[in-house]
């Protein structure tokens, strides 16, 4: 038995989120990503890696991509664990091309994982989602989150997506507009 968690990914896009790529992975006991996850709907799947908590978890790895539909927005997720560390890891990165991020523009994707503060416009960069998978102490399986979002798609106009777009560029989040989209976001995706 190795260490194992669940991953939970929230499509806040007005798109389906669909596997492209990945496959069982090397050395782990479980990896099971759904192969879509529909428009403002959320799906989980756990995952377990082949060494248990604190032995030497060695090269397990796996992967999965997963694009918008027929679009050119793509995400990759990767669980890994390393010996230099001892520890497991779950990373992801995100291939949306420069034209479909810039804040100065419509639309903007951000996104939240466990652990972050605050959200994020998408970026390239390879983003920690957890720097050591941990079972509980209760016997549960810890329960990380990833949550993808095109602001507009919560939002009643374009103006109002704009505003957003800005408290989040301005690194306002605790303002009024952000909070309403935020609550309206978390609670619109099940």
């Amino acid at each position: 038995m190795g260490q194992g968690a669940m991953l939970r990914i929230y499509n806040g896009t007005p798109m389906n989120v669909r596997k492209t790529q990945g496959g069982p992975g090397y050395q782990m006991n479980a990896w099971g990503p759904p192969d879509n996850v529909n428009a403002k709907s959320a799906q989980q799947f756990y995952f377990e890696f082949n060494q248990g908590f604190g032995k030497e978890p060695g090269d397990d790895k796996a992967e999965v991509w997963y694009n918008l539909d027929s679009t050119s927005l793509s995400c990759k997720i990767t669980a890994s664990g390393s010996n230099d560390t001892g520890m497991f890891y779950l990373n992801f990165q995100l291939g949306w091309s420069n034209s479909d991020i810039h804040p100065s523009s419509l639309p903007y994707y951000i996104f939240w994982h466990s652990g972050m503060d605050k959200w994020k416009l998408i970026d390239h960069d390879s983003h920690s989602i957890s720097d050591n998978i941990e079972d509980g102490d209760d016997g549960k399986y810890q329960m990380y989150e990833l949550k993808l979002v095109q602001i507009r798609a919560f939002c009643k106009d374009d103006q109002e997506a704009i505003n957003v777009g800005t408290a989040l560029v301005d690194d306002n989040q605790s303002s009024q507009v952000f909070q309403s989209f935020i609550n309206r976001v978390n609670n619109n995706i099940k």
